[in-house]
């Protein structure tokens, strides 16, 4: 049977629902003027529940190859009209003329369609930045907000785009903009994080844990790679406060110089062996154990991501009895003053301290500048620098440290921070 106006459409339609319809499906041609011979043939496929759809047949090296156009609709509203489907068919007759018998219709739209999904697939500059810094997060690298944030605000204009795309061209650029405003040292920061960004995109495609996310990133060469850091911008930190600027700063905690809770904040960075600022910002009160004189410092919040615990000293506990009168009942050491549920910036401390400077005339100095000095001067003091870098939670990367050494050491720097502590009140005394 051949179809080739609407009513013959209808006639069918009529037939299906008779007493003797077929209880199996068929095809019937439909005729398409001007096709080139060779392209295939045009049929509506009838299904005994009456659904029909436009299926285009292609022989190819001897076998029956079908392609389904769509569902016959008498509109355009639900699917093909008999016009709609004849204008398809002519379409893809000149795809299949194009092919020149080296490949079948059914094959050549597969491989459409896997290139239309690969391309789907392939993650943007936004996904590699969640992604990477959701990983971050996951690897506890407490510093992952603040890569988001950095990554976000410098490649904007980039976050539609595909990872892939991006070029060493783009980076140059982003960077560019931050060295033309004079901000070298952001500039190898932003660099760093990119790198980052990009090195993890790259190992991504294959990691087991990310298999199943349904896309991938395709990169194989970081953009980042052959753009250089601007090694003129920085120098490494070597800052080291003298003993009469430890004194100085001393006399000057008490003197109105600091806010109440900075100057705490400083002291017990000086009591406790100068751990690290952020650690001691982000502290909790349940941390701290008065009765067996220790602060636990939890490994979601340690750079090295182990628990480390900190002896505390008798001037040590007095701060922060004095503390805790100060911060009533909550949970957090040094809350920000209008919200007792986020901790203080190191930011507040840092900008404290250089407006200390300034006013004292003082060579500037940052907070972690003074986890360098005591590390200085405690050596002085004869503490040896195994103590002190256990003290100070250092990663210790000798085989017997990371896999055999067990021992907390506490006593050892109990005995530092003692020494120090003396070292600390005779200055004062002295001051």
């Amino acid at each position: 049977m051949r179809v080739d106006k609407r009513s013959d459409i209808d006639a069918l339609i009529k037939k299906n629902k008779g007493a003797f319809a077929r209880k199996s499906q068929y095809d019937v041609l439909v005729s398409v003027a001007d096709l080139p011979r060779g392209t295939g043939s045009l049929y509506l496929n009838i299904n005994p529940s009456g659904s029909m759809m436009f299926r285009l047949l292609q022989r190819y090296k001897g076998k029956r190859e079908f392609t389904i156009l769509g569902q016959y609709s008498p509109d355009d509203l639900m699917g093909l009209t008999l016009a709609s489907a004849r204008e398809k068919m002519r379409e893809l007759a000149k795809v299949i003329h194009s092919l020149h018998g080296n490949q079948s219709l059914k094959n050549h739209l597969n491989n459409l369609q896997l290139l239309k999904e690969t391309e789907h697939k392939a993650g943007t500059v936004e996904e590699l930045i969640d992604d990477y810094t959701n990983h971050m997060k996951l690897e506890k690298k407490r510093t992952f907000k603040t890569v988001r944030r950095e990554l976000l605000k410098n490649m904007k204009q980039f976050l539609a785009v595909d990872a892939v795309k991006v070029t060493s061209d783009d980076v140059c650029e982003i960077l560019s903009c931050l060295i033309q405003r004079r901000a070298e040292v952001q500039s190898n920061r932003v660099r760093s994080y990119i790198m980052s960004a990009f090195n993890f995109g790259i190992k991504f495609d294959n990691d087991p844990r990310y298999t199943r996310r349904g896309k991938k990133y395709l990169i194989d060469v970081n953009p980042v790679t052959s753009i250089p850091r601007q090694s003129s911008a920085e120098n490494p930190r070597d800052r080291v406060l003298s003993t009469q600027e430890i004194a100085a700063l001393l006399y000057h905690l008490d003197d109105g110089n600091f806010s109440n809770q900075v100057a705490m904040f400083i002291k017990l960075l000086l009591l406790t062996g100068g751990q690290r600022p952020y650690e001691l910002s982000v502290a909790q009160w349940s941390d701290i154990d008065f009765e067996n004189r220790v602060w636990t410092i939890q490994s979601s919040v340690s750079k090295n991501g182990k628990i480390h615990i900190v002896p505390l000293v008798e001037s040590a506990i007095t701060q922060l009895k004095k503390l805790s009168e100060l911060t009533d009942s909550g949970e957090l050491l040094f809350p920000k003053k209008y919200n007792l549920h986020e901790s203080m910036p190191t930011s507040t401390v840092a900008q404290a301290i250089r407006s200390y400077c300034k006013k004292r005339a003082t060579p500037p100095f940052q907070p972690k500048d003074i986890r360098r000095t005591l590390k200085t001067h405690m050596g002085r003091l004869g503490v040896d620098k195994s103590t002190r870098d256990r003290l100070q939670n250092h990663a210790l990367q000798d085989v017997s440290s990371r896999h055999y050494d067990r021992y907390d050491y506490q006593k050892e720097k109990l005995s530092a921070l003692l020494s120090w502590e003396k070292w600390l009140l005779k200055l004062s005394k002295t001051n």
